[in-house]
């Protein structure tokens, strides 16, 4: 478990990896985890991973769950 939320945080969106698979990967370490998608920390946690380059353009529509950045 310790192992499986390291690899949590440290999860980051790989250089040509589709942000659909990023996505799906995300979600996927969170049900295992038992982490809330619903909760702030979560959502910055995702923004984070993301190549810095999108990051900068969500963070200007001021997100407010996975699903409105993922869209």
């Amino acid at each position: 478990m310790q192992q499986a939320m390291m690899s949590w945080k440290t999860l980051h969106q790989l250089k040509g990896q589709s942000v659909q698979i990023y996505t799906q990967e995300f979600r996927k370490r969170d049900l295992i985890l038992g982490i809330s998608l619903g909760s702030p920390e979560t959502l910055l946690k995702y923004i984070g991973g993301l190549h810095s380059y999108l990051r900068h353009t969500i963070i200007m529509f001021n997100p407010t769950s996975i699903d409105e950045v993922s869209v």
